[in-house]
């Protein structure tokens, strides 16, 4: 490597179309269910935590940053409307050609399951997915290779749920994921998106319809394959940390980076890779 690489980590943008919140629920025949439990949900209290305003203000801090790859590890929407789809492919086109943009899916971005052909999301954000073609298969990971040195593996967690759940799932067959490892790239810097934690700092907690099922087998996986980033969100806070000390796994959550009422400010996270040393840093707008 001849350079070091730059990330920026954003996640939970929570993009919300009030122009047809109403309309477009109506319109589906999903008002009486989960959309309607999620439109009331996000009048009473995601309101005042995701604002527009936010997302102007990191977008401009985000346009004045020199980096390479931009990577969003999901909940672009709320509630899965076609107008919050294109509210935020604008915000993300409009970041030109800085650098290249990754993304994967949360569980807002797939509140329901489509009747036909691709979801929406995979339609709309195609672009983004600049995975090689020969792991494209979610179900065995998909792979990016930053450089001779650098690897980033996706994992594809969100799935439509119920009502009353905002669980994931781990589909992806990690077997078939570790036998690529060690024989693509065993000596390789590993790093894993995916939308939800994998571990969580001491004193958080996440209630049983909120958490990912399989989250152990993951855990396991990161740690037994000698993953060194992990970025996720889910979780609306922002942290670093190491999970197990003396494992060079470190854990970064950028679910906080609009909300501003819980005790932090607002902001993301920018990595450095090289070739020797991983730094990261929040970035507050």
């Amino acid at each position: 490597m001849s350079k070091p690489i730059t990330l920026v980590h954003l996640s939970d943008l929570h993009f919300t179309s009030q122009k047809r919140l109403i309309e477009e629920t109506l319109q589906s025949g999903q008002f009486q269910g989960k959309r309607h439990l999620g439109r009331l949900n996000y009048q009473i209290r995601r309101k005042k935590h995701f604002l527009q305003s936010t997302r102007q203000k990191i977008h401009e801090t985000i346009s004045g940053l020199r980096w390479d790859y931009l990577i969003i590890t999901g909940d672009l929407t709320s509630l899965s409307l076609n107008d919050e789809f294109q509210e935020a492919e604008n915000y993300i086109a409009s970041f030109g050609n800085r650098g290249k943009i990754l993304l994967t899916p949360g569980n807002h971005d797939r509140y329901f399951k489509e009747k036909t052909g691709n979801d929406l999301i995979s339609r709309v954000f195609s672009a983004y997915w600049p995975f090689s073609d020969e792991g494209a298969n979610p179900l065995n990971g998909r792979y990016l290779e930053l450089d001779d040195d650098f690897v980033v593996v996706e994992f594809d967690m969100a799935i439509p749920r119920p009502f009353y759940s905002s669980k994931g799932i781990l589909r992806t067959d990690l077997k078939n994921v570790e036998n690529r490892l060690k024989n693509r790239y065993k000596n390789w810097t590993k790093i894993a998106i995916g939308h939800y934690p994998a571990f969580l700092p001491p004193n958080e907690h996440e209630g049983y319809f909120h958490a990912l099922p399989g989250k152990k087998r993951l855990q396991k996986f990161l740690v037994e394959n000698d993953f060194s980033l992990y970025l996720h969100g889910h979780v609306h806070k922002s942290w670093c940390f190491n999970p197990i000390e003396g494992k060079k796994l470190t854990c970064v959550n950028s679910g906080g980076c609009c909300k501003q009422l819980t005790g932090e400010d607002a902001g993301f996270h920018k990595i450095t890779l090289a070739k020797d040393a991983i730094s990261v840093e929040r970035i507050k707008v």
